[in-house]
């Protein structure tokens, strides 16, 4: 970078000026950045971009084998998601009813003390 020498104070302004300038457009690409980063992790952009990299396919394309691998893979997270689910459900039941039976069996152990 090259260093000018500074002589009077319209130079000083101009080069405040031109600093200015220079730090905006540093701003802005450091901004642009963020946000592409930002975007890189949001979930449904890392299933695209772990998609494209395991089946080396842009998904952008309109490929049968691209249409095809997508079907099979939005199947197999939806059954997925679907046996999660129903696992999620069970446990869900079981500590319901298992709270249920501890609090009968509480209000039976309370019904006994204030008969005797």
């Amino acid at each position: 970078m090259e260093q000018t020498k500074i002589e009077n104070i319209t130079q000083l302004r101009a080069e405040i000026a031109r600093m200015k300038s220079v730090a905006k457009q540093q701003e802005e690409v450091v901004s642009k950045n963020f946000l592409k980063v930002q975007n890189d992790l949001k979930p449904e952009n890392i299933l695209k971009n772990a998609f494209s990299r395991m089946t080396g396919l842009d998904s952008k394309g309109n490929g049968v084998l691209q249409d095809i691998l997508k079907f099979g893979l939005s199947l197999f997270l939806q059954r997925f998601a679907i046996r999660a689910e129903n696992k999620v459900e069970e446990k869900i039941f079981d500590l319901l009813a298992s709270a249920a039976e501890r609090f009968k069996h509480l209000f039976k152990k309370k019904n006994k003390k204030t008969e005797d």
